[in-house]
C-alpha cells in the first residue's frame, strides 16, 4: 500500500532532481540555506544541560601554532 501523497511526492522529487542538476544554483540555494539557518534545537539543549544541569562552561581552544 503507498502512501496518500505519493503522486505529490514524486512530483516534489522531480523538481529536487532538476534543481540539483543546476549545479551553480543548487550550490548558491544550500549554502543559503545552511548559512540563514541559525542554531540548532540540539545546540540550545546541550547548553541549556551545560548551564542550569552541569554547570560547565564552553572551553576555548587556541590551536598550536605549526
Amino acid at each position: 500500500m503507498l502512501i496518500a501523497d505519493f503522486r505529490a511526492y514524486l512530483a516534489c522529487q522531480e523538481r529536487i532532481d532538476a534543481a540539483y542538476g543546476e549545479r551553480a544554483a543548487w550550490t548558491r540555494k544550500a549554502l543559503l540555506n545552511t548559512a540563514q539557518m541559525g542554531h540548532f534545537s540540539a545546540d540550545l539543549t546541550i547548553r541549556g544541560y551545560a548551564d542550569d544541569i552541569w554547570n560547565v562552561h564552553p572551553l576555548c581552544v587556541v590551536p598550536p601554532s605549526v
